[in-house]
């Protein structure tokens, strides 16, 4: 395939339309290591111990209907990224749960009552601290799992950029829950590789996430970079998670 096609199929695959958070079409192209802990398995836990649950960024929905077999008798959901929230509704509006917008990093207040659930999930997802515990009944549960803002950092230093989200480290969530009144039962934070089979591969998945790349990036003005690692075969980059289990005493 010549440059000029390569390039073609770049902008394309970078370009596509958001689709939530299936990952689907890189089926086989994407590959990560685990953490040592399972967050589903921990979630299904907790949301069999729960009368009333939200799940906070779902996404597309796809995640919370992976773990339907374990949902309480009354579920909420939000989503802070606008091209999402049209495809979570659509996903889970059958199944009576309502999708509503908030966006933790810009402060909004939980659309929920105080003292209104027992279980607040946040997956990826920003959250207020100071709104999880009002939200909460005495008792109630914070269950997170978090991107650490230096995910695939070495990835964005290959285009000029850097840790996206730097102060998005478990240390400092663990003391913001502390601060705000929360007690924090667990806490542990893991690295491990992800492997794109090819530049086409990285560039979908991280359209779903454009935030990890430089603001403005464009597969023109980084074409050379692109093109050496095309050249170098399989990308390798380093991803970052971490766990916390709260709850309100």
């Amino acid at each position: 395939m010549s440059d000029d096609d390569l390039l073609a199929a770049w902008r394309a695959a970078w370009g596509g339309e958001s689709r939530g958070w299936d990952f689907s079409d890189l089926a086989g192209r994407v590959g990560t290591a685990s953490p040592p802990w399972s967050y589903d398995d921990l979630a299904r836990e907790a949301l069999r111990a729960s009368r009333t649950a939200v799940d906070l960024g779902t996404g597309g929905g796809e995640w919370l209907l992976g773990v339907r077999d374990a949902w309480p008798a009354e579920l909420h959901a939000t989503e802070g990224w606008a091209p999402n929230v049209p495809v979570a509704t659509a996903a889970l509006a059958p199944y009576g749960v309502t999708v509503r917008t908030y966006d933790g990093e810009a402060g909004d207040p939980l659309p929920y009552g105080d003292a209104s659930l027992d279980l607040v999930l946040a997956r990826h997802e920003a959250y207020g601290e100071d709104e999880v515990l009002r939200v909460l009944r005495p008792g109630g549960r914070l269950l997170t799992q978090q991107v650490d803002g230096h995910e695939m950092d070495d990835l964005a230093g290959w285009f000029g950029g850097g840790a996206p989200y730097p102060e998005v480290t478990l240390a400092a969530l663990r003391g913001r829950a502390r601060a705000a009144g929360l007690v924090v039962d667990r806490g542990e934070d893991w690295s491990g590789p992800i492997r794109f089979a090819d530049v086409t591969a990285m560039l979908g998945y991280l359209s779903r996430m454009p935030w990890q790349l430089p603001k403005g990036f464009t597969v023109d003005a980084h074409a050379d970079t692109l093109l050496a690692l095309h050249r170098a075969g399989p990308v390798v980059a380093t991803v970052r998670r971490f766990l916390l289990d709260a709850r309100r005493p």
